[in-house]
């Protein structure tokens, strides 16, 4: 099952759901996931320590929406991030500015 899981376009935790995305010429996995779903809830819960509902997604394309933000586009160019991105064949979904600490003098 960790196989075919690594095979995920996308994937994100959104409050007790694991959402994971298939998309394009990896669609065909999602059979698989589905019919072991109790097992990767079970895995996902005793890895959050909560418990833990899986939401399968699936989409045609797997082209990047167009118009990224020129935050965003910086942050796709950065190596640091291209590394994680190959190294766990991840997926930059959103760029939120980082606040500057206040000076403490």
């Amino acid at each position: 099952m960790a196989a075919v899981l690594a095979q995920y376009s996308s994937f994100k935790i959104k409050e007790d759901t694991l959402e994971v995305l298939f998309a394009g010429d990896k669609r065909f996995y999602l059979d698989t996931v589905k019919r072991d779903a109790r097992l990767v809830e079970r895995v996902a819960s005793e890895v959050t320590g909560r418990k833990m509902a899986l939401r399968l997604l699936e989409r045609e394309d797997e082209a990047a929406p167009s118009g990224d933000s020129p935050e965003k586009e910086a942050v796709l160019k950065d190596p640091t991030v291209q590394y994680f991105m190959n190294t766990f064949k991840a997926q930059v979904l959103s760029v939120d500015p980082v606040k500057k600490p206040r000076n403490r003098e």
